[in-house]
């Protein structure tokens, strides 16, 4: 640890943007004004059952939680943004523990320069001690408007949230450039259990500022998986997407549907053995970006959850939240993907995995008439993309 220009320097290695956001993220939890909620109450069960199903109750998080909008009125997948509501530029300063720079070489920029990026000491994830700072003022402040902070309600011991150009204030909707880049946020990291997810408006997206959620799992979850990744899958197809290379051909995306699970979905994912290069990033932005981009067409909410450093890709189109208004469960990527905050300790311990199964198909899973138009759209559209 030095001092540079009045700047705090932290040498980095490939695993350390793990080890920088951990550290900045406990301080502030131990800090104790920050958060609105923490994990230090948290309890967490496995249901008895199949799919290993996960509650957690964490009683601060239920009676602080910061209100979001009114979730339920929410019919549609696309709203401008509006101002007045809350969003992101509207966090304590202290909120924020860094920003990114998603170029060709993903880096960090200290928290200490987050106020001034245009001054900002750059570390770099791949280089065991590299130090920066730019010459070019208006560059860097353009590549530095993408901010990781905490997540003030965290479930999740590092339960952050990326939000990518924030100060555009752009609305809670995706696109393949957009996945891109959260993937190459992904990229930094060196840690399985680090997952990244995605609700949609009208999918339990509680604030319309575009942002994912990010979250490291391996204290509270079996083997550091969601209950979803466990989850047999069929597979559909592999669908060409990328940038064609030298051989002439582009990276090959494979695409799955989930089997017995209770929320229906896909799986889009490369083989073990694939590397994962910006090729193949980028195959795998434009593939889930397609299926979004259908969903965005034809209104369907969705989840999403990545996981495996950037390998995998839980997608989750699904029922509008509107139907959940009357009672039924409040279900977003977590829920989707088999766990589930319980709002009374109580309801943590009477909750079976046969109740859960039950509410999933009917508050939260496409029929599977929806289901399989879909998926059709969807093997039309990739067919259009490999003609391209």
């Amino acid at each position: 640890r030095r001092v540079h220009g009045g700047f705090c320097v932290i040498s980095m290695s490939h695993s350390q943007f793990d080890d920088l956001l951990l550290q900045r993220w406990r301080e502030l939890h131990e800090r104790g004004d920050v958060f609105v909620t923490g994990i230090t109450q948290r309890e967490v069960k496995v249901l008895p059952g199949s799919f290993g199903l996960v509650g957690i109750y964490e009683p601060m998080r239920v009676e602080k939680k910061r209100p979001g909008v009114d979730c339920f009125s929410k019919l549609s997948v696309y709203e401008e943004f509006d101002d007045s509501l809350f969003n992101f530029t509207k966090v304590k300063p202290a909120e924020i523990l860094f920003r990114l720079k998603l170029d060709d070489e993903p880096s960090i920029v200290s928290a200490d320069s987050v106020s001034n990026p245009s001054q900002a000491i750059v570390h770099k994830p791949n280089a065991s001690e590299q130090l920066e700072e730019s010459d070019d003022d208006d560059e860097d402040t353009d590549s530095c408007s993408h901010v990781v902070m905490i997540n003030a309600s965290p479930i999740f011991e590092g339960h952050f949230l990326l939000c990518l150009y924030l100060e555009e204030c752009l609305p809670q909707i995706l696109s393949p450039d957009v996945l891109f880049l959260a993937l190459q946020m992904v990229q930094m990291s060196s840690r399985m259990d680090l997952k990244l997810s995605f609700n949609s408006l009208a999918a339990f997206a509680s604030v319309n500022h575009l942002h994912f959620q990010g979250m490291y799992t391996a204290d509270m979850l079996p083997n550091g998986l969601f209950p979803v990744e466990k989850c047999p899958v069929r597979y559909l197809v592999h669908c060409a997407g990328g940038n064609v290379g030298e051989d002439g051909q582009a990276p090959m995306i494979r695409v799955s549907e989930l089997e017995n699970w209770p929320v229906r979905g896909f799986l889009i994912d490369v083989e073990e053995s694939d590397q994962l290069n910006t090729d193949v990033i980028q195959g795998l932005s434009d593939v889930a970006g397609t299926m979004i981009c259908q969903f965005l067409e034809h209104n369907v909410p969705h989840n999403l959850l990545i996981s495996s450093l950037g390998r995998r890709i839980y997608v989750f189109p699904r029922q509008p939240q509107s139907v959940c208004k009357d009672g039924g469960l409040i279900a977003a990527y977590a829920e989707a993907s088999g766990v589930f905050p319980s709002l009374t300790e109580q309801e943590l311990h009477t909750r079976t995995e046969e109740s859960l199964v039950v509410d999933m198909e009917r508050y939260i899973s496409l029929s599977e008439e929806e289901f399989n138009s879909v998926k059709e759209r969807f093997l039309q559209s990739c067919q259009s993309l490999e003609e391209s």
